[in-house]
């Protein structure tokens, strides 16, 4: 396999970050870098 595994993590994690942003109107790492 080649080490193209990264970009594609990288897309789900943001794919991941938006479905929460949209669903919760919050940024959840926003309010994990407040605490």
């Amino acid at each position: 396999m080649p080490s193209s595994s990264a970009p594609e993590l990288s897309s789900n994690v943001l794919q991941w970050t938006v479905g929460v942003v949209l669903s919760t109107g919050k940024f959840p790492l926003l309010q994990f870098l407040d605490l």
